[in-house]
């Protein structure tokens, strides 16, 4: 088998193991839940904490640039 590449076909090879092993499915409400230690809970894990943290490294970089901004702003307010 080969590994999902999109985070479409996760989700989908998520929900195919949840509604195909009952000793995966947890009761909820309405929906299937994998185990904590399902391999694909885990690999879906990785994939959000791998865009969580891209996400978080841009927005730092973001904020960065805009307080240097600032700090330029100030500086050129002051020596007007």
């Amino acid at each position: 088998m080969t590994e999902p590449t999109s985070e479409q076909e996760i989700e989908q090879e998520i929900s195919n193991a949840a509604a195909s092993n009952n000793e995966d499915i947890r009761g909820g409400a309405g929906g299937a839940a994998l185990d904590p230690d399902h391999p694909l809970l885990a690999r879906a894990q990785r994939a959000l904490k791998k865009q969580l943290e891209s996400n978080k490294q841009r927005l730092d970089e973001e904020l960065r640039e805009k307080n240097i901004m600032l700090n330029v702003r100030c500086f050129l307010e002051v020596a007007c």
